[in-house]
């Protein structure tokens, strides 16, 4: 939530391919958010060893209740892995809300998403905003077995070998919704001033626009 002056507030979002957050979060020991070490509220130990257990692979993991539809669901406001039932008019509600939000960007364009955020609301950009602050590191595909129950990493790539409808209503949004539509990114070049590297704003230049596209895997 972005918020100008006292009392006015602008809901922003960024946006990620749905097969990328589920190697994603495979690799991270099956963590989505309300399941694993971020456990929510109403989570429980043994929904954590169910899901430990009983998945050995992304498939049966992505197959798993409450994995799928993580966008989804926190466009509706409930937890990334809550195991609710999504109606067809849920599912228009979240994509009505994507409509309504003030800016969109994309994870797997973050750099130019940040630029395209500055160009929206002005400021200027800093060297530390184009960082990405995840837990699914190099160090952790140095380790080739999971630490959460049965199953190895897989390569970050194995997304696009995912089928599309592995993650259905994300797909949707992410496709006709957020890359098709809303989604416009900033394509840029950065350009240090100052004499400090480490501390120097960064401009976005040479800016151009277009829409991002999605290959479906096979």
């Amino acid at each position: 939530m972005l918020r100008f002056g006292p009392f006015r507030y602008f809901p922003i979002a960024l946006f990620r391919d749905p097969r990328r957050r589920l190697v994603s979060g495979w690799n991270d020991n099956k963590h989505s958010y309300g399941i694993g070490s971020f456990c929510n509220p109403i989570c429980s130990a043994e929904m954590v060893k169910k899901v430990c257990k009983e998945t050995p692979d992304i498939h049966a993991y992505a197959a798993f209740p409450g994995i799928k539809h993580c966008q989804t669901k926190m466009l509706l406001g409930e937890y990334c892995s809550i195991d609710i039932n999504i109606t067809q008019a849920m599912f228009d509600e979240a994509k009505r809300r994507i409509h309504k939000l003030a800016y969109v960007g994309l994870t797997d364009a973050f750099n130019a998403s940040v630029c395209l955020f500055h160009h929206t609301f002005g400021g200027t950009p800093e060297e530390y905003m184009f960082t990405t602050h995840t837990r699914n590191g190099k160090h952790l595909q140095k380790r080739k077995k999971l630490q959460c129950g049965i199953g190895e990493r897989v390569p970050s790539s194995m997304w696009k070998e995912l089928p599309v409808d592995i993650e259905p209503l994300d797909m949707e949004l992410y496709v006709a919704r957020v890359v098709g539509s809303s989604a416009l990114v900033a394509v840029c070049t950065l350009r240090p001033r100052g004499t400090t590297a480490m501390r120097a704003p960064h401009a976005c230049t040479g800016t151009t626009v277009h829409s991002s596209r999605v290959r479906a895997a096979n």
